[in-house]
């Protein structure tokens, strides 16, 4: 019993296979097809960071030499011009220098922050941690001590400027769970 293939059976397998794509192409081009409109409106979260003090901090550093510390108060806030932030903020505190004195850093809460020192370095210095919550007004005060070792004393610093700058690069964070 052998089938052979006439000219009938090959058109009715080509019919086959062609309403097979048809019916294919026609059920994932459905999809696409449908266009739906409405109406809405978007509202997106207010974001406020404020820095209270100062940021190019070269000015008040001129006249530092060896054996001198220098302290710069600032603060963090979560609120300005009015606007509270609608969402928690992770930022970090960096201090940046072109690195032409051997000044040194820390960095300690004076207030709410958190307590005691939290770090010292170079240039270069940054810290990680802080988070203000969202909703409410909320300001980290800071004191930043900028420290020349009276060791690293050298007549060819007698001339030298450091740019000083410092920065709170903020993101917006998960909010913490309480605990239950």
């Amino acid at each position: 019993m052998n089938k052979h293939l006439t000219t009938g059976r090959v058109v009715r397998y080509l019919a086959c296979l062609v309403l097979a794509f048809a019916v294919v192409l026609g059920a994932t081009y459905a999809r696409y097809v449908q266009e739906v409109q409405g109406q809405g409106t978007g509202t997106v979260a207010a974001v406020a960071l404020g820095l209270e003090g100062s940021v190019d901090l070269t000015t008040d550093l001129q006249g530092m030499k060896p054996g001198d510390e220098c302290t710069v108060s600032f603060a963090v806030t979560n609120a300005e011009s009015g606007t509270t932030s609608e969402v928690t903020q992770a930022y970090d505190v960096s201090v940046e220098t072109t690195g032409n004195l051997p000044l040194t850093f820390a960095l300690a809460s004076s207030g709410d922050a958190g307590a005691g020192s939290f770090a010292t370095g170079g240039s270069g210095f940054t810290w990680t941690g802080g988070v203000l919550p969202f909703g409410s007004g909320v300001s980290h005060s800071y004191t930043l001590t900028v420290m020349w070792p009276s060791g690293e004393a050298s007549p060819g610093l007698a001339d030298e400027i450091d740019r000083v700058v410092l920065k709170i690069d903020a993101q917006q964070a998960e909010p913490k769970k309480e605990a239950s």
